[in-house]
């Protein structure tokens, strides 16, 4: 067989090398590297084709974005007031009830039950019920000050609970007897909807946040 003269062979591999710089330019390469995330994401929008992610591990209804409660001062059923500057750096667990039958009494015994779980933590979580009336708590057969002696109870309406009570409803159609969690810098993050399984999924939330967010005590 005849040999191919050396010289024939560099005029081919050159011939090869032209040819693929000129099917990688710059400009088709930039046109591929920034062109395809939207290529493949109209594929998936206009195609009705699937793709799975990974499920988020939170338990509750995440409030996206975060709703911050501002400032407030809510009057307690002792005379006093609570204040955004008292619960500011704490979690908290807030619940509304207008009559606080089996359903609230069963939402205030997951809180309370909750906060107890989370050990020298509890001290960064505070619980809270909104009244829609002053005699919402009438129909308890229990001393909560005694039996839940940390809750906060907010017995009088005025424009800051209205406006709270307002966030709420934006984030759960039903907002008695649902648990809100307000993060350390007043912010609504989270939502565990009335008849939902609220305690095991607040207590699996808090023990995550607090492990990722250890609190200084």
């Amino acid at each position: 067989m005849t040999d191919i003269p050396a010289q024939h062979q560099d005029t081919k591999k050159t011939n090869l090398y032209t040819g693929y710089r000129r099917f990688v330019n710059p400009f088709f390469a930039m046109v591929l590297l920034f062109g395809l995330p939207y290529v493949i994401s109209w594929y998936f929008i206009y195609s009705g084709d699937s793709a799975s992610f990974e499920k988020p591990n939170n338990h509750g209804e995440l409030v996206s974005p975060v709703i911050a409660l501002g400032k407030f001062s809510l009057e307690q059923k002792d005379g006093s007031f609570l204040t955004e500057t008292d619960v500011a750096g704490s979690w908290s667990l807030i619940t509304v009830t207008s009559a606080c039958e089996k359903p609230c009494q069963e939402t205030l015994f997951s809180i309370r039950q909750n906060r107890k779980s989370m050990g020298v933590n509890r001290k960064v979580i505070k619980p809270i019920i909104l009244l829609e009336t002053p005699d919402a708590l009438s129909g308890l057969t229990v001393d909560l000050s005694k039996e839940f002696p940390q809750l906060a109870i907010i017995t009088q309406q005025n424009e800051a609970t209205q406006r709270i009570k307002k966030a709420f409803a934006s984030v759960t159609p039903v907002i008695e007897n649902s648990i809100f969690m307000v993060d350390p810098y007043g912010n609504l993050m989270m939502v565990y909807p009335a008849g939902s399984d609220q305690k095991k999924g607040v207590l699996k939330d808090l023990q995550r946040l607090l492990k990722v967010n250890k609190p200084d005590i």
